[in-house]
């Protein structure tokens, strides 16, 4: 699957075959740069997603930037809210206070089979205030 050297240079979030991969490179540390979590929606459960959220923001990462395509835009949605709302016994988990920071709606060109295909796509910024429950380092 992964080399070790590559895996030194990388943060594996999450790996599923035929389904995105969810490796998001980080450039050296920059004094004064943030670097947000990223979360590439697919066809997975959304509770899968709210989970990711969750254990981004137990990692210690406020802001998470969800990103999906096509049909996958509703699950984000879903999945968005549900951690806005803190619905449920894994979005209950998350910070006292979770905020929409903004949702960026676009269109990408993509190459399929020689002709090209217009895609919609999204990304929703959410941002975690406040201090997370003591339940959640179990």
């Amino acid at each position: 699957m992964f080399s070790n050297s590559r895996i030194e240079h990388q943060t594996v979030v999450e790996y599923q075959y035929r389904q995105f991969l969810q490796v998001i490179d980080h450039p050296p540390a920059c004094e004064g740069v943030v670097y947000m979590r990223t979360i590439y929606v697919g066809r997975k459960p959304v509770h899968s997603y709210v989970a990711a959220v969750l254990r981004a923001m137990q990692d210690g990462d406020r802001e998470v930037e969800i990103i999906a395509r096509g049909n996958a835009m509703r699950t984000a949605i879903d999945a968005a809210e549900i951690c806005r709302r803190r619905n449920g016994k894994i979005a209950g988990l998350l910070p006292e206070e979770m905020v929409n920071n903004g949702v960026e709606i676009s269109t990408e060109e993509i190459e399929v089979e020689g002709s090209i295909r217009v895609l919609s796509s999204i990304k929703i910024l959410l941002e975690g205030i406040g201090e997370m429950p003591e339940d959640s380092e179990e």
